[in-house]
C-alpha cells in the first residue's frame, strides 16, 4: 500500500489534535517523506558499497591492461624509432667519412702537384742563378 500526502496530512492532523501541534509536527519530522520500502538501510547501503568496489576494481584492472598495452606499444614503437635512427646514423657517418677520405685524397693529389710543382719552379732558379753565376 502506497502512502498519499493526503494520508499524511490526515496522520499530522491527528497527532496534532493527539499531541499536540509542537509534537506532532516532531513526530512527523521524524517519519520519512516515502514509504518505509524506499528507505535504503545499513545492510542495503553496504550491498551498494560491495557492489560499486567490484565495479572499480573491474574498471582497475581494465585501466591496468590497457596501460600494459599502451605501454607495450610505446616500447615497442620507441625501440623500432631507435633502430631506425642507429640505422640512419650509421648511414650518414658511413657516408660522411667516405666524403672526408675522397676529400683528403683530393687535397693529397693537389699538394703533391704543388710540391713537384715547387721543386720544378727551385729547379729552375738553382738552374738560373748558377748559370747567372758562371757569366760573372
Amino acid at each position: 500500500m502506497s502512502i498519499t500526502n493526503e494520508d499524511r496530512y490526515n496522520l499530522q492532523e491527528r497527532a496534532n489534535e493527539l499531541l499536540g501541534k509542537k509534537e506532532g509536527t516532531t513526530l512527523m519530522e521524524l517519519l520519512p517523506p516515502v514509504g518505509w520500502a524506499d528507505v535504503a538501510t545499513k545492510n542495503d547501503l553496504d550491498v551498494q558499497t560491495a557492489l560499486l568496489d567490484a565495479k572499480l576494481s573491474l574498471l582497475r584492472s581494465d585501466l591496468d591492461t590497457q596501460l600494459s598495452g599502451l605501454r607495450s606499444d610505446l616500447e615497442s614503437k620507441t625501440s623500432g624509432l631507435r633502430s631506425d635512427l642507429e640505422h640512419k646514423t650509421s648511414g650518414l657517418r658511413s657516408d660522411f667519412q667516405a666524403e672526408l677520405e675522397s676529400g683528403l685524397r683530393r687535397l693529397e693529389s693537389r699538394m703533391f702537384t704543388a710540391f713537384l710543382t715547387l721543386i720544378g719552379v727551385l729547379a729552375t732558379m738553382a738552374g738560373l742563378l748558377v748559370a747567372v753565376l758562371l757569366r760573372a
